[in-house]
């Protein structure tokens, strides 16, 4: 009889586990100029690496870690010595290269010469408008101005696109209603343009051959785009430029081939997409196509790119803070009200001209309102009702000349 094997607890072979190890991640964003943090959860070896980097700090409110970007490298050298129990995403090659080239920081405005700017615009400038001016200026004239609603985008913009006057002809796309705001500034503050060489396009019938400054709306850009791309601009304004939000509409790709052709681009904008990033890539891409060549990556890092059943969702948002940091020092000029107010006058009023040939002052409704007001013998409720029923009218008036 063979002897039969004795098995108790303490002799028991031990079982083998065949579970992988748990891959701890985490990903690098930008915080500052010069800093960036690193989201990862807890890992002793880990930690045990940021506290040996001399720029460490940690941030108790955002439980992460940060760094200086000179020590980026020998982080992520570390980093990648611990890969069988960490992963972390690094931070995009183009945000290194753009944020350590110190050699390639723009002129400071006090070295900018203005002096070829027609002097009744550098007269009334603000110093924000000044700063304004001179950021485009150092950005070769293709730039973003973001500034808030009110703090004069308008006087900058024309500011920039008239010291390059030499890359003239120049278009300006705009609402249909400040198509005449536009050509008065323009009269206003560059008094140097002939009246004659300014010309308002109104219909897809015009005539825009021979403008030295031609002023559209975006509807006419997308309708009249293969007449308008026979026309070589060098300088291109585009006012309220989130009507290019969506990336391929008509306007949007009529767009696209116009601004491709200048060497100047001047978007406006004072409701600029910061929080949804997906609605600010065309206009990115038309001022600086090299910063951002793949939208697929764009969407991925700063729209939170998700895939679904239906392909990828770039809707939302992911990295904004880094974002805003990267168009800052790129394309973009963003002020608020809060922050130039001890700049700002009491109050300015602003004057909207429209098409006097489209106001329909002639109406039924508009002389029966002017009879009413001509009566005699009307009490004074009676009068301000009269008054009343007639500046709704002048409203109504008006209403095909801002379409």
């Amino acid at each position: 009889m063979l002897p039969v094997a004795k098995h108790n607890k303490f002799n028991a072979s031990k079982k083998v586990s065949n579970k992988p190890k748990q891959i701890v991640t985490g990903n690098c964003k930008l915080i500052s100029k010069e800093r960036f943090s690193v989201n990862v959860s807890y890992h002793a070896q880990l930690i045990d690496v940021f506290k040996s980097i001399p720029s460490r700090a940690y941030d108790p409110n955002e439980k992460t870690w940060n760094f200086s970007l000179s020590d980026y490298s020998t982080v992520m050298k570390k980093i990648r010595d611990l890969r069988e129990e960490v992963s972390i995403s690094e931070l995009p090659t183009l945000l290194l290269r753009l944020f350590s080239q110190k050699s390639q920081t723009p002129q400071s405005p006090e070295a900018i010469d203005l002096s070829s700017i027609d002097q009744i615009l550098l007269d009334a400038l603000m110093p924000f408008q000044r700063d304004g001016i001179c950021f485009g200026i150092s950005k070769n004239g293709r730039c973003l101005l973001a500034d808030d609603m009110g703090l004069g985008k308008t006087i900058q913009a024309l500011g920039i696109a008239h010291y390059y006057v030499q890359d003239w002809p120049m278009l300006i796309v705009c609402p249909s209603s400040v198509r005449y705001l536009w050509m008065d500034s323009i009269l206003t503050w560059l008094p140097s343009v002939p009246y004659h060489e300014i010309k308002v396009m109104t219909s897809g019938k015009d005539y825009v051959g021979d403008a030295h400054i031609l002023i559209t709306s975006y509807d006419l850009m997308s309708r009249c785009r293969s007449e308008l791309q026979k026309i070589n601009f060098g300088v291109c304004i585009m006012d309220e430029s989130h009507f290019l939000k969506s990336l391929n509409s008509a306007r949007s790709e009529a767009a696209k081939v116009l601004l491709k052709k200048a060497r100047r681009v001047i978007m406006l904008s004072g409701t600029p997409a910061l929080s949804r990033p997906c609605e600010l890539y065309s206009q990115i891409s038309a001022i600086q196509p090299s910063l951002f060549p793949s939208y697929f990556e764009f969407g991925i890092r700063y729209c939170n790119g998700i895939k679904n059943n239906f392909g990828w969702d770039f809707t939302g948002s992911s990295n904004m803070e880094e974002l805003q940091l990267l168009l800052e020092s790129q394309i973009m000029i963003r002020r608020l009200k809060s922050d130039v107010i001890s700049q700002l006058p009491p109050k300015v009023r602003q004057v909207i001209i429209l098409n006097p040939e489209l106001v329909r002052d002639k109406t039924k409704e508009m002389k029966q309102c002017l009879e009413n007001l001509e009566q005699e013998h009307m009490s004074a409720m009676e009068k301000r009702g009269a008054l009343l029923s007639y500046y709704n009218a002048t409203g109504k008036a008006k209403l095909k000349a801002i379409q």
